[in-house]
């Protein structure tokens, strides 16, 4: 008679080697899956800081078009600058030579013009009041703004003469650095303008240049370990930004608008 020995007796679990094969494998899918989640999630914050330095630029640039476009306008064309916008200081920090529709300062610009009608808003949504008429016989009430870069909150702000020069509103925030440039022409016969100047020039000012440097909120970057090249192109052709930061995302904005509404 045969007897047939089981050898399930034999199989008493895993052993410490291909225990220890299986936790090496398993530690390195995790290690693998947590890899992808961490680089998957710098690339959402990476895009997601793209799209809002997007938006955030062409907001500014919209604003700051916006507003620039009204400077010197007349609500009778055929009163002379001069007649229509005389000399005044009346909004704190804002000094306007006899004619001049924009007046330079050290962090932005002061700009005045007259209202178009009745529902015409300056920079803070407020309205104008006073008289209006539309056949040319009567000056609509004139708004002056003073628009300004504030480094400490990254915000573009305004004050204007309707809030009494006291309430200041932001534009737009998100801003690193802002530079002001305005061109200008010596001879008051010839709009062309022919420099620019980040001081107040010696002549009509007839454009403003500007660029902003839009940062992102969140330290995004792809590589933190070398110097970031929009950061290092904005320094060495504007100067330092306080509180820079080579992680930001950032993107620098510009434009130049002509000021239309100065002709004779």
């Amino acid at each position: 008679m045969k007897i047939f020995k089981s050898h399930r007796s034999n199989q008493l679990g895993l052993s410490m080697v291909e225990l220890m094969v299986a936790m090496a494998i398993g530690l390195f899918l995790i290690l693998g899956v947590t890899e992808i989640f961490f680089s998957n999630e710098k690339s959402y914050l990476f895009q997601q800081s793209q799209v809002g330095n997007q938006e955030n630029s062409r907001f500014t640039l919209t604003v700051l078009e916006q507003e620039l476009s009204k400077a010197g306008y007349r609500s009778l064309p055929t009163d002379l600058m001069t007649t229509a916008f005389p000399a005044d200081s009346s909004l704190s920090g804002c000094t306007f030579v006899a004619g001049a529709a924009i007046s330079v300062i050290s962090n932005g610009f002061c700009m005045r013009y007259q209202t178009r009608n009745a529902t015409d808003v300056d920079c803070q949504g407020k309205v104008a009041t006073g008289t209006f008429t539309n056949n040319y016989t009567v000056a609509h009430p004139m708004i002056t703004e003073k628009i300004a870069f504030d480094a400490t909150t990254q915000t573009l702000t305004c004050i204007t003469n309707l809030s009494t020069g006291t309430t200041t509103t932001p534009l737009t925030t998100g801003i690193a650095a802002m530079h002001f440039e305005f061109g200008y022409t010596t001879d008051a016969t010839v709009r062309a303008v022919n420099a620019f100047s980040t001081t107040a020039p010696n002549g009509l000012i007839g454009a403003v240049r500007y660029a902003a440097l839009i940062n992102s909120t969140s330290t995004a970057s792809l590589n933190v370990s070398s110097t970031n090249p929009i950061l290092a192109d904005w320094v060495t052709q504007y100067g330092a930004v306080a509180n820079a930061n080579d992680a930001r995302i950032y993107q620098i904005a510009q434009s130049t608008v002509m000021l239309r509404n100065l002709m004779p």
